[in-house]
């Protein structure tokens, strides 16, 4: 299951030991009974879950609910106590499901300065200095912290390399450290630089503020982080005849665009409204190559992919979604407090019954479900001003949800290159649609579960057999790190090169 905790780390199903963190502890009752409303959310509400997967799951969080009879612990504890479960037993657990804390929930749980002091970026099974203003020198090695070898750590927070959390621990390493190995005032590093001998140095831990700041401000990666405040961004290489285009959502920024109609029209047709002009000045500077990157796309309206394709396609192409939701029968329903986005938030349960009935109007009932066909079956032709030249596809570990579908219609429809990494998200099955996020009453933890599951077209499922597209170009951590250490951009170098090479 791939919980995320949003705005501190990721929990990961692997055994570990936890050195007490300082809050007040709950008593065994208090920690039952969040534990089996968790449970039953999973249980009642994960859409992509056979009747067989949910006994399976029902069997294992009984047996570990055993184990909080006469047992205290704090919220932190409890989230590490439920990241040990051993899930691997029962696949299609719900992606997009999480679990989070605010802000000042968890300086309140973290109480003080403990949290890892270094910026890093990850390549392979290494963590590299990601910032010129450490005690550390930038683009070093960091091979060992408190006496364990990073490599172990890695693959203790990530036990299956998945690429999502990967590009996820960047940020939340931190975090991740103290939940897995308890609050630590100071950190003994040993680090070397290249092929330098070892060095070992002992700092202080930061506090929650501190680390916000340092993520944003002194970073060297991600490059250009003012970029990914924005919705598109485009660029000419003069010298390759290359036109890049980074789309950063597939869902409408709502300012991106001025103006009362842009607020009125719908996602597809405020994308039209944009893609046009750009793709008629790729016309007009007679690009040859288009660089589209979405190495930093989580998904979005999954109505866009194909809208956005077919600026791309050199021939028709299918597109069709289904949607379907287990039931519309909710556990724990007053537990709610929110649905969908924060505009939506949900106030009174009538609210919540409210919101049922809205979409409920739309599936029809099946033997075992509800369905809704949102995208009926078509045939897309090209646009008009469609590019004709070569395309390549940049994604990465980031590129999840709708990036998944775009980049499977991508390969299904052989558009071009795809470079980078695994994606870290699957187009198969994507659990997606409005969220249900309940308040778990004594650990205050909020949990965020998705409702229904998107199935794409059978077409692309059919040529795109694989769980998680792996690119056709991928960098070896060498020339990764070589990259990195100069502050260049790995894929889209690489992608430059490529195209070089090709004339």
């Amino acid at each position: 299951m791939h919980i995320l905790l949003k705005y501190v780390f990721l929990i990961f199903f692997c055994t570990t030991t936890h050195l007490g963190l300082s809050q007040a502890k709950l008593d065994s009752k208090s920690l039952q009974e969040d534990f089996s409303i968790l449970s039953d959310l999973m249980i009642g509400i994960s859409p992509n879950l056979k009747m067989s997967q949910k006994v399976q799951l029902d069997s294992i969080t009984k047996e570990k609910l055993k184990e909080l009879e006469n047992y205290s612990m704090t919220s932190l504890d409890f989230l590490n106590f439920y990241s040990e479960i051993d899930f691997s037993a029962v696949n299609g657990l719900d992606e997009h499901a999480s679990l989070f804390l605010n802000k000042k929930d968890l300086k309140i749980m973290l109480e003080g300065e403990h949290l890892f002091p270094i910026p890093i970026k990850i390549i392979g099974k290494r963590l590299v200095v990601n910032s010129e203003k450490a005690v550390i020198p930038y683009g070093s090695f960091i091979d060992s912290i408190n006496g364990e070898y990073v490599g172990d750590l890695l693959q203790e927070f990530n036990p299956d390399s998945n690429t999502f959390r990967t590009r996820r621990m960047e940020q939340q390493f931190p975090f991740s450290y103290v939940i897995k190995k308890g609050k630590y005032k100071t950190f003994k590093i040993s680090y070397s630089q290249s092929e330098d001998k070892c060095q070992t140095t002992k700092l202080n831990g930061i506090g929650l503020d501190s680390l916000f700041i340092i993520n944003k401000k002194e970073t060297i990666y991600p490059l250009d982080k003012e970029r990914l405040d924005k919705l598109i961004n485009t660029s000419y290489f003069a010298k390759q005849d290359a036109y890049y285009l980074q789309l950063n959502s597939f869902s409408w920024d709502k300012d991106a665009g001025k103006g009362f109609f842009r607020g009125l029209r719908s996602d597809v047709k405020n994308f039209e409204k944009t893609f046009d002009p750009i793709f008629d000045d790729i016309a007009e500077k007679k690009a040859k190559h288009l660089i589209i990157d979405l190495r930093y796309n989580t998904g979005g309206n999954i109505r866009i992919p194909a809208t956005f394709y077919s600026y791309i396609a050199k021939k028709n192409f299918i597109e069709q979604a289904l949607i379907q939701i287990p039931d519309f029968v909710f556990p724990h329903k007053e537990r709610i407090v929110m649905v969908g986005t924060g505009r939506d938030s949900v106030q009174r349960e009538k609210q919540v019954d409210k919101f049922i009935k809205k979409y409920q109007r739309h599936f029809e009932e099946s033997d075992s479900s509800y369905l809704w066909e949102y995208i009926k079956k078509k045939e897309r032709q090209p646009k008009k001003n469609a590019f004709q030249g070569k395309v390549y596809l940049l994604v990465g570990g980031y590129s999840v949800s709708a990036s998944s579908i775009f980049t499977a219609l991508f390969k299904s429809e052989q558009g071009g290159t795809i470079v980078g990494e695994q994606l870290g998200g699957s187009h198969h099955d994507i659990t997606a649609g409005t969220s249900l996020t309940y308040l778990l009453p004594n650990t205050k933890i909020k949990v965020e579960m998705p409702l229904m599951l998107c199935t794409y077209s059978e077409e692309v499922h059919k040529n795109v057999p694989e769980r998680k597209i792996l690119p056709d170009v991928q960098l070896s951590e060498k020339e990764y790190y070589n990259y990195v250490l100069h502050k260049k951009d790995p894929e889209l170098e690489k992608v430059l090169e490529l195209i070089n090479t090709d004339k």
